[in-house]
């Protein structure tokens, strides 16, 4: 048998190998010492990442993993390995660095902490007898209670970083669409400057990878996609050839318009639904 049939076919074997262990996997639960049959993803991504990050879009990059020929595990694969170069359209590279579940510390839970009144069964916040209401983002206006004003102080820092990409992209946006207006040409100097500030936040790398596309499906050659590793590294510089459409295909793209629900503004990615937790000891957060 040729050896590229021979390569495909250990390809496909490894591909089917790391399909079927997904789908047998046993999760050992410390608490209890008993192993879980039949997790899916969603349910434990988000506790394994140290980053926390969001359970829905880290997924995405895991059915990604599964059908490539990494010898790395998932985490290194997404973090360090061939993985941290892939941007897919529906899980946009930047949405999956923002959206991390923070863990409150001890001495922040009493913020997040409800009590049942009685009488009406209203959800009030222990802290200052309040009814419960998602946190109000920064900026902190001045009628908010002192636990409403701590809560929005520690997701300034998380919600800082994306305030300053949404900003950035929504600047970029706008010079490119004058420029466009105007008919300006898309000169080097031009576009560097109105990419830069983005490209040192670690956007637009669909601008920088000569094979952005190309990653997001597993290679059908034999071979496989060995001729990415020619490129270890996101480079910081444009790619030849890149017009203004391109700019704000890679803008809208980092905004998550490509996604299965859009989100195009930072107020829509801030609304949704909230959760609860109920501990072991019986209060309700």
């Amino acid at each position: 048998m040729p050896d590229h049939v021979l390569r495909a076919l250990a390809r496909s074997e490894k591909k089917m190998r790391k399909l079927q262990t997904s789908a047998q996997e046993r999760i050992h639960w410390k608490e209890t010492d008993t192993h879980m049959l039949g997790l899916t993803p969603r349910l434990w991504m988000e506790v394994f990442d140290k980053k926390h990050r969001y359970a829905s879009l880290v997924c995405l990059y895991w059915r990604r993993w599964q059908l490539s020929d990494s010898n790395d595990n998932f985490w290194d694969w997404l973090d360090y390995g061939m993985g941290s170069l892939i941007d897919l359209p529906e899980a946009p590279r930047r949405l999956l660095d923002e959206w991390q579940v923070m863990y409150l510390s001890r001495e922040e839970q009493p913020l997040f902490r409800v009590v049942i009144e009685p009488s009406t069964g209203q959800f009030l916040w222990e802290a200052d007898g309040t009814p419960v209401t998602l946190p109000k983002p920064p900026p902190m206006s001045g009628d908010m209670t002192l636990r409403e004003r701590a809560v929005a102080c520690r997701l300034a820092e998380r919600l800082g970083k994306m305030d300053r990409r949404d900003a950035l992209l929504a600047a970029a946006k706008r010079e490119v669409e004058t420029a466009m207006a105007t008919r300006e040409d898309p000169t080097p100097e031009r576009l560097a400057a109105i990419t830069g500030p983005l490209i040192k936040e670690g956007l637009f790398c669909q601008l920088r990878d000569p094979f952005f596309a190309e990653r997001h499906d597993a290679a059908s050659t034999p071979l496989g996609h060995c001729h990415h590793w020619t490129m270890p590294s996101m480079p910081e510089t444009l790619l030849p050839v890149i017009g203004w459409e391109h700019v704000i295909r890679a803008i809208e793209h980092d905004q998550g318009k490509n996604m299965r629900n859009p989100m195009q503004t930072r107020d829509d990615r801030l609304k949704g639904n909230a959760i609860f937790v109920l501990d072991s000891f019986g209060p309700l957060y």
